[in-house]
């Protein structure tokens, strides 16, 4: 009985989609955690200013406007043995012997490269716009010279996890996936202790950038060190002309990826916004928890597929779709069925538990939180759809979805002002726009892609005539 169990956990623990999971949980739940020692241990001044903080940090992802999803599926290519990158499109390399070193040199030298701009141009409108931004609040903390100190370490945390956190994804793409989900874990782990124990022990402010930047470094030995051991020599010095011809390949597809993200990102939260100011703060509440419980359903099917995508990337050099499309059915099947079980728990389970503990918080009323959990689903393929046509290094379903991210926030402002909908005036726009051409369009063209179709693909079986 103990060896299985021994047997199930270690197998547990050798799950790619497990650390996934433990990471996404950790990235949820340690602002919880952390939430009762800041209230307790900071002053009311120092409470907000944490805040502010917080808010800085959380404009990381956005910084790089986009080129970590293009590093990425171009180191993919370089370890499957592409011969060169296109900036749109690839060659299959079929015959490929192995990783193709020198482009993965180049790919990385050309990373590295241009995150050290983005870390010193973030820097410097930290250090400039930020300051002054936070310039008058600063007089308000109970010992501005802390609070002072604690946003110049804060600035530079911000630029080393800029700087730095690109060797985890080197690694994830070099196929390491489950490694470098580990490293992510512990550092996670890491920032969490180390700022509970700073918080304890009075370091008021000073206690995020310094955890920050403890667990940025972290993550980073651990992510090189592991990178540097999966190449067969150091990296050798960067050539210039080589670096500014691989951003050229990359950049077409790199703005488009990062205005399809901001766009994405600015609709959820106009729509948020528009609920919050015809509605009032009781409705916006109600459609924000339904919304966020239904995004933690999303996210934690997507670790099915998510893990994969570098050794997708790989297969689509190798031209090994048959393998590609055996490996994804069964991905997606698990991940369609978890979304779909924790989808009915939200819809039938959490609204009588919430009313039987008296909470004072409930979800959307019936049926908008029906709808609402059916859009999320097909939001949830359409990422899928749009992911697997991205390992092609093309983008054709920019314009479609930018201008419906934009039309959705334009037809939900209309429908509230001329209906009755009520919160289904916020909830039918982006489900109405992306059954009409996105949610079905995109699905159809990814799996073209690899040479099949939804019938075949999901069934295993062939289309009539």
């Amino acid at each position: 009985m103990l060896s299985k169990i021994r047997l199930k956990i270690k197998d547990l623990l050798s799950s790619s989609v497990f650390w996934s999971w433990l990471m996404n949980g950790l990235r949820m739940t340690s602002g919880l955690i952390v939430l009762p020692l800041v209230i307790h241990y900071l002053p009311k001044p120092e409470f907000d200013m944490y805040f502010v903080f917080l808010s800085f940090w959380a404009l990381i992802p956005i910084i790089d406007f986009g080129f970590v999803h293009n590093f990425g599926r171009a180191i993919a290519y370089a370890m499957a043995g592409a011969s060169r990158l296109l900036s749109e499109g690839y060659e299959p390399e079929p015959n490929a012997k192995g990783p193709n070193y020198q482009l993965l040199f180049t790919i990385l030298n050309t990373t590295r490269f241009l995150y050290r701009w983005f870390a010193i141009g973030t820097l410097a409108i930290l250090a400039t716009i930020g300051t002054w931004i936070i310039f008058k609040e600063v007089k308000e903390t109970t010992s501005p010279t802390i609070t002072w100190t604690a946003w110049g370490l804060m600035i530079i945390a911000i630029a080393l996890e800029i700087y730095l956190a690109w060797w985890n994804n080197a690694l994830m793409n070099m196929n390491r996936v489950r490694l470098a989900l580990q490293y992510t874990v512990l550092a996670m782990m890491v920032r969490l202790i180390i700022l509970a124990g700073l918080l304890i022990g009075g370091a008021s402010l000073l206690s995020l950038p310094i955890s920050n930047i403890i667990s940025s470094l972290v993550q980073r030995v651990l992510s090189r060190i592991a990178v540097l051991k999966e190449l067969p020599k150091p990296i050798p010095p960067a050539n210039r002309e080589a670096i500014k011809s691989t951003i050229l390949q990359l950049w077409p597809n790199t703005w488009r990826t990062g205005i399809h993200l901001v766009s994405g990102y600015l609709s959820t939260q106009a729509m948020t916004l528009v609920c919050l100011k015809t509605m009032g703060l009781a409705t916006s509440g109600m459609y924000g928890f339904t919304n966020q419980l239904l995004n933690i359903a999303s996210s934690i099917a997507q670790a099915w597929t998510q893990v994969k995508w570098p050794y997708i990337n790989q297969l689509r050099i190798k031209g090994d779709l048959s393998t590609l499309e055996k490996i994804l059915r069964v991905r997606v099947w698990l991940q369609f069925t978890t979304y779909i079980l924790i989808a009915l728990i939200i819809v039938f389970l959490i609204p009588p538990l919430l009313s039987k503990h008296h909470t004072g918080k409930t979800l959307l009323p019936s049926p908008w939180l029906e709808l609402m959990a059916g859009l999320k689903f097909f939001e949830l393929n359409l990422t899928l759809s749009t992911t697997l046509i991205f390992t092609e290094n093309r983008m054709p379903f920019f314009w479609a979805t930018t201008f419906t991210n934009l039309a959705s926030v334009i037809l939900a402002v209309v429908l509230v002002k001329f209906t009755s909908l009520d919160l289904g005036a916020v909830i039918l726009p982006p489900l109405i726009l992306g059954l009409a051409y996105n949610f079905w369009r995109w699905p159809v063209e990814a799996l073209r892609g690899i040479n099949t179709t939804p019938l075949k693909f999901l069934f295993s079986i062939k289309p009539r005539d």
